[in-house]
């Protein structure tokens, strides 16, 4: 490596010995005193595999967590006892946080009565074809295994049920049952592509005797992450089976999951039934199809439909710890709903078995104090008096640990936080109407910036300062914004660390995993190196030239890609990827298939130190220089945040932009001779962002701007 030119190297815990063993530390130390001779400089991944914080010294208490409920619909005027089903749990960890009662116009439908009993029948592969699977179903010949999944119809999406192509689920009732619809709720909490593009297909059977089926309809269901209703043949049969035909092809490694199914009567509602649309994204529970799912508000069915104030009450005193229930209930329909959490399960990867756990409470300083404590701090031990120089900083990688939307201590925090009691609205994040949509819409809003603040203080700004009280540096692939991540001021969280970070790829021909340029009308915008020059941080790493490994690129194939991210804001490369080759078999080994492969059986590998000489001599230029813009952008005050607005702006060839953050706003910027002065720079003018949405403090910042003679381009707030 020194022989090239390369002077820096991430190590992501990947060894033939054990993860975290005697031996492993004993490799360690020598890479570090080889290093040390050479004058290399080093850091580490915090945890095995590269994403993101966790292993198996974090129990589920300090995992990632997300909140569950279960509604049970009683009829008042009367006492009522009776026993409240514990919500639906992961690694058998769950938490009660409050029970809450409210009216609602809700009657329970005919399949929430019956009960049946549901079950998962899968083949002995998990992936028998149709053909197959329906042959089986008319002989009865093999006998598939079988997983009870009566949470299907809990009524909350989040307890959802993993499955494959050729699975069915069975719903077995006492009597024959009527069905004219199915309401199914496909679940996918996170994937790298368009979740509004993604096709699940099925067919419908019945049976009056539980051995002979017949097809009653085939259907397919377009999105995820919302319930379908799929009209069907009016049916009445005792047993009826869902087959799960075909699902198209994913590209994370969460499993395809059915969250809800429920066979209803045509003028049945069924029991999951959110009033404000698009909840799952709005509650951080699962990834959103569009940026503007997150402005989306019901339509006014009538004025009486949503009423004036919030009429929750806080019955979990009538709850004793075995979940029995005792209450007198007001006249009228009431849903009572057992609100807690559990944990995501969300585990660090791809890791070795040895280094794979929980990933740790992204909002809560004393899990990230564990975590450190059990890996960060025993490599700086272990590096001795080299920690802080040849060893040199600790990574956080890119955030694919999906998401988290609670944690122990949420609900002070939220108080804390935003002024006022979030157990009044629990029902909204469980889909009731509680208020008037924009009340309610805003409370979401409240919950996400909540969240947004907890990661990026007690993640982010606190793992930085973990890092600097030993002497160590910080740097971070923040998240980057966009529908599939979750609320974070990225700007500011990109602030902590002493090296923000992006990535940029190679970009390939499917068909041929090689890589190909395509010409754009401009560099990508990201977060990164917005925050870099508005933070005055000079140098702006990337994890560079990832691709699917192809073994035949050269650097005359990569050049393009390079230049453009020069042109990005990027000034310094972190090739993706040189893997040790322990072996002299050719090419050797890389990141599963991910990166380019620089390393010794690279074929011009002894010919590339000038192009890394070339690198480098750009990369001290630029960390010289300073971004120039004449147009500030506001970021906006919506959560999640995204850059996808700025390519409606429409902007001539060669006028670049900046973009500022509420905290930039409001503490940094100021106005003279017209001009917005910020970060050292001036700008001849403020743009908004398109959202409807903007924050008191925000309209406040702008309009002082506004008024001292700063100018102001952008559509008006709505709300």
């Amino acid at each position: 490596m020194l022989n090239i030119g390369l002077f820096g190297g991430k190590d992501f815990g990947i060894s033939r010995v054990k993860f975290n063993s005697p031996e492993w530390y004993e490799m360690f130390r020598w890479a570090l005193q080889e290093a040390d001779r050479l004058g290399i400089i080093l850091g580490a991944h915090n945890c095995d595999g590269w994403s993101s914080s966790g292993g198996p010294w974090i129990t589920p208490e300090m995992s990632m967590k997300q909140y569950v409920w279960t509604k049970t619909i009683v009829t008042g005027g009367r006492k009522v006892s009776i026993q409240l089903p514990k919500p639906y749990s992961e690694k058998d960890f769950y938490r009660d946080v409050a029970v809450v009662a409210i009216r609602t116009n809700e009657t329970p439908g005919s399949f929430y009565i019956c009960k049946p009993k549901i079950t998962l029948l899968t083949g002995n592969d998990g992936n028998a074809s149709r053909d197959a699977f329906n042959q089986f179903l008319g002989t009865g010949s093999r006998k598939p295994s079988a997983i009870s999944a009566d949470w299907l119809a809990d009524g909350n999406p989040v307890s959802a049920l993993p499955v494959v192509r050729g699975d069915q689920i069975e719903f077995a009732f006492d009597k024959l049952f009527r069905a004219d619809k199915i309401v199914i709720h496909p679940r996918k909490r996170f994937m790298w592509a368009d979740a509004t593009a993604f096709v699940s297909r099925y067919s419908l059977w019945g049976s009056d005797n539980g051995h002979s089926y017949k097809q009653i309809a085939s259907f397919e269901i377009k999105g995820l992450n919302e319930s379908v209703e799929t009209a069907i043949p009016p049916s009445e049969y005792r047993f009826y089976r869902l087959q799960i035909d075909n699902l198209s092809d994913f590209d994370s490694f969460l499993p395809f999951t059915i969250a809800e199914a429920e066979l209803l009567k045509a003028d049945e509602k069924p029991l999951f039934t959110p009033v404000m649309p698009s909840l799952m994204a709005k509650t951080v529970s699962a990834k959103a199809g569009r940026m503007i799912d997150f402005e989306r508000l019901p339509a006014i069915v009538s004025e009486e439909y949503f009423p004036k104030t919030p009429n929750t009450v806080d019955v979990s005193a009538f709850m004793n710890s075995d979940g029995a229930f005792s209450w007198d209930v007001p006249n009228g329909n009431w849903a009572i709903i057992r609100f807690g959490y559990t944990t995501t399960g969300a585990t660090n990867a791809p890791a070795t078995a040895e280094g794979t756990g929980l990933e740790c409470d992204k909002m809560d300083t004393v899990a990230l104090n564990v975590h450190f404590s059990n890996f960060p701090a025993r490599l700086i031990k272990e590096a001795g008096s080299l920690a802080g120089s040849t060893f040199r900083y600790i990574f956080v990688d890119s955030w694919e640990c999906g998401y988290q939307n609670w944690t122990g201590n949420f609900p002070a925090e939220f108080e804390k936080r935003r002024g006022y009691s979030i157990m009044p609205w629990l029902p909204v994040l469980c889909g009731m109407n509680v208020t008037q949509p924009e009340q309610m819409d805003a409370f979401l809003y409240d919950f996400r910036k909540t969240i947004a603040e907890l990661i990026e203080e007690y993640y982010y700004k606190h793992f930085s300062q973990l890092c600097h009280r030993i002497g160590m540096d910080f740097h971070a692939e923040v998240t980057y914004g966009g529908a599939g991540y979750p609320p974070l001021d990225i700007l500011k969280a990109n602030s902590y660390a002493d090296l923000p970070m992006f990535e940029f790829w190679a970009g390939h021909n499917p068909a041929t995993s090689y890589p190909e340029y395509t010409p754009t009308y401009q560099p990508e915008y990201n977060f990164p190196a917005f925050a870099a020059a508005m933070y005055n941080k000079p140098v702006m790493g990337a994890e560079s030239y990832t691709a699917q490994a192809h073994y035949s690129e050269s650097p005359w194939d990569l050049k393009c890609f390079g230049d453009r991210a020069y042109c990005s804001g990027i000034n310094q490369f972190i090739l993706h990827s040189y893997v040790h080759q322990p072996f002299d078999r050719k090419p050797g080994m890389t990141l599963l298939l991910w990166g380019s492969h620089f390393n010794r059986n690279n074929l011009y590998w002894d010919h590339l130190s000038d192009w890394l000489t070339y690198h480098a001599r750009i990369q001290s230029v630029l960390q010289e220089g300073k971004q120039v813009s004449r147009l500030l952008v506001y970021a906006g005050d919506q959560q999640p945040q995204a850059l996808d607005f700025l390519a409606d702006l429409k902007l001539p060839f060669g006028y670049p932009v900046s973009l500022c953050n509420q905290d930039i706003l409001l503490s940094k910027t100021k106005e003279k001779k017209n001009k917005v002065l910020c970060g050292g720079s001036e700008f001849d003018l403020l743009i908004l962002p398109g959202s409807s949405g903007m924050n008191i403090a925000t309209l406040e910042a702008i309009e002082q701007l506004v008024h001292q003679g700063a100018n102001l381009y952008g559509p008006r707030p709505r709300r």
